[in-house]
């Protein structure tokens, strides 16, 4: 076993293991329906910068079932979510499972393409958490950064794509789409009006702090 397994597994041994038993079934049910969410160290990392920052309102792109959404809700319930998901398969499951939680009224979902939503009025998010179509990150970046308050977090998921990003894949389609990836982290660290950092937490995780 290389070092970076042993890590792996000595972590994934130690660190708390999810106990709320709807986040619990939501995860069963995207392994067994293969429906990408974020990864468990990925969802550890948010929560706890949802609580140091103390996040109140939350934009996120990318709701899939609803399971990244109702765990940020369930940090505090003073939180507010608004949260846009395009795929309407996917939006009519997150809308069953966030309408059987408990955090039903700290969360109002869209069925849109996040390209084309447009935020009501002036409103602006603590945070926002993008985890959409990986092709879109600068575009979704650049169309919602007005929308987050100063000292706000915006926060990308799947910046390391499966480690691809730092291999060559087989696949012509792959590697036109790891490229976009690439350059979109290198326009990240260069944002000189964000403080960015892209942690090898879960499937790569950028947190940028708006100056």
């Amino acid at each position: 076993m290389s070092t970076k397994s042993r890590k792996d597994s000595y972590l994934s041994e130690l660190n708390l293991k999810e106990t709320n038993p709807l986040l619990v079934s939501l995860s069963h049910l995207a392994t067994r329906e293969n429906i990408p969410i974020i990864q468990p160290e990925g969802l550890a990392f948010l929560r706890q910068i949802i609580r140091l920052k103390a996040i109140r309102t939350i934009l996120e792109i990318g709701t899939a079932i609803g399971y990244s959404t109702i765990a940020m809700a369930s940090v505090h319930p003073a939180i507010r979510i608004d949260s846009i998901e395009r795929n309407q398969t996917l939006y009519e499951k997150a809308k069953a499972h966030i309408s059987d939680s408990p955090y039903a009224k700290q969360i109002q979902l869209y069925c849109a393409d996040a390209l084309d939503f447009a935020v009501a009025g002036e409103r602006t998010y603590d945070l926002i958490f993008i985890d959409a179509a990986k092709a879109q990150n600068q575009k979704l970046f650049e169309k919602y950064e007005k929308h987050l308050r100063n000292d706000g977090v915006m926060i990308v998921d799947n910046l390391l794509f499966h480690d691809l990003v730092h291999d060559r894949p087989d696949s012509r389609n792959l590697r036109a789409l790891v490229r976009k990836i690439d350059a979109f982290n290198r326009y990240l660290i260069a944002r000189e009006d964000f403080d960015t950092t892209i942690y090898p937490i879960g499937d790569g995780m950028s947190l940028s702090i708006k100056r």
